[in-house]
């Protein structure tokens, strides 16, 4: 009988862990969204063409991004490592904010007419990098890799890199406010899409505009 009460206070205590476990709850993690549609100022268009010329024409094709490039917000502690922080997301893909900054510059404010049609130059664009550098000083850094293209070969091909220094906030009762990532990030965004769009522009006064398909003419539709 002794033997039984002492197994049975044993197992009392062998089970306190799990009936803790189940009857505890943790603390919900708050998650944070950024979004990185700032207004985007372009005083100077780089490259209307003069009057009487043809209008400038472009496809803005893929868009792309990185693998590990998604709606949680990224870090580096260096150049082989990539961490998440867990409660801090952006409200979109990063390449959704690339594909329209990239039309609101190149047809909104350039002037540019979208070719969604036929054949003619095509812009493709594939997001490398879009995260925190955290050392030795914290960074924002955005890096497109870019190439504009016709129906045959490929006219241009560059990498678009851009680094803006982390403004450091003041902590508040829940943690620090990663706001000043977030503006570093949308600026480093900006410049990256104004450096395209500057070398991108010019090249379209060379490049013939866009023909309409092989049914314009003699294709015998309808016979």
């Amino acid at each position: 009988m002794m033997r039984l009460r002492v197994a049975v206070v044993l197992l009392g205590f062998a089970a306190l862990p799990f009936g803790c476990a189940l009857t505890s709850k943790s603390d919900p993690t708050l998650l944070r969204y950024y979004s990185l549609d700032a207004p985007r100022r372009r005083p100077h268009p780089s490259g209307s063409p003069a009057a009487g010329s043809p209008p400038l024409q472009l496809r803005l094709g893929r868009v792309n991004a990185a693998s590990y490039i998604r709606d949680r917000i990224a870090f580096r502690e260096s150049n082989v490592e990539v961490g998440y922080y867990d409660d801090l997301r952006w409200t979109e893909k990063p390449e959704a904010y690339v594909r329209r900054d990239l039309a609101r510059s190149l047809f909104e404010n350039e002037g540019v007419q979208e070719i969604i049609g036929g054949i003619g130059p095509t812009l493709d664009v594939d997001v490398d990098s879009f995260e925190e550098l955290r050392e030795p000083k914290r960074v924002a850094v955005v890096q497109l890799s870019w190439q504009l293209r016709d129906d045959t070969v490929v006219l241009q091909r560059q990498t678009t890199t851009v680094r803006r220094p982390v403004e450091e906030e003041a902590p508040k009762k829940d943690g620090f406010s990663q706001r000043g990532l977030a503006m570093a990030l949308s600026g480093a965004l900006d410049d990256a899409i104004d450096q395209i769009v500057n070398a991108v522009v010019p090249k379209l006064s060379v490049t013939p505009i866009a023909s309409p398909g092989p049914l314009a003419t003699g294709s015998g539709y309808g016979h």
